[in-house]
């Protein structure tokens, strides 16, 4: 890796770390409203809107109203999991700080263009 795709992949890594630090607290928030939502009250009315546990519809207008829904709490569930998942593979596969910096890699690039001379001598006997 040369040290321009270094730099795209530290810029890349920080980019993610900042969205997924942005989106943690709205997918934390959401799990507390879902968490605090009581049992329904069996003496209570019943809800005509209550049975819709698909309807994406339904669940932006529960998260309008700040309110839970069944729907809004498995996608953020699934999200917070897949935020955990990304957090680790980058973590896993972060680059090793080395104390001389990204140019002292020992491994040479084998790609590197090097120039060669070349001399030419005209054969008598051809």
């Amino acid at each position: 890796m040369t040290d321009d795709h270094a730099a795209v992949m530290a810029e890349l890594r920080a980019l993610a770390t900042a969205a997924m630090d942005r989106i943690e607290p709205l997918l934390e928030r959401a799990l507390e409203v879902a968490a605090a939502v009581a049992e329904p009250d069996p003496d209570a009315p019943a809800d005509p809107g209550a049975g819709c546990g698909w309807c994406p519809v339904c669940a932006l207008v529960a998260l309008l109203r700040g309110e839970s829904h069944e729907l809004l709490t498995l996608v953020a569930a699934q999200v917070a999991a897949l935020l955990t998942l990304v957090r680790t593979l980058l973590d896993e596969h972060r680059p090793e700080p080395s104390e001389e910096g990204p140019a002292a890699d020992p491994t040479p690039n084998r790609r590197a263009f090097v120039p060669i001379r070349v001399q030419t001598r005209d054969n008598p006997e051809a």
